[in-house]
Parts: C-alpha cells; structure tokens; sequence
C-alpha cells in the first residue's frame, strides 16, 4: 500500500499521487527526490470525488536519516 495514514499525516512512498484523503490541513512527507505534483480531485471521507482549491506550500525541505533520499513535507490548506 502506497498511502497509509498515522495520526492525520499521510505517508505517501510513490512519485504519483492522484488522489488521497482530505482535511483541512494534511502533511504529506514524500520520500522522493522530485518534487511531486498534487491533484486537485480529491477524494472526500465517503470516498466521493470532488474538485478543491487549494494553496500549496513547501514548507521543508530535509534529508531522512533512514534514507538517502530528501523528505518533501507539503502543507495544504484548503480554500473556502
């Protein structure tokens, strides 16, 4: 499984991501050395699609200690 969700922060360990969980504020760490791009179709809490906008911001930029790959946490904060 690429998406597993702990305590609110989703780990995500693959280059494409399509589509995830939402809430108002997610961190996703991806331990990728590109930085990947998030779609705005996003699945809601009953599985529906829906659109969102959304802001996005990179708030770190940090290398993993387990692994030599950067860790890229994004923030997004959904907009009203």
């Amino acid at each position: 499984n690429d998406v597993s969700i702990i305590n609110e922060t989703i780990m995500i360990n693959t280059f494409h991501i399509h589509s995830f969980l939402f809430e108002e504020i997610i961190n996703i760490k991806c331990e990728c050395q590109t930085i990947v791009k998030l779609s705005s179709t996003i699945k809601d809490k009953r599985n529906r699609m829906k659109s969102i906008r959304y802001s996005k911001e990179y708030v770190k930029v940090h290398s993993n200690t387990t692994n030599t790959k950067p860790s890229i946490l994004i923030i997004l904060k959904k907009l009203i």
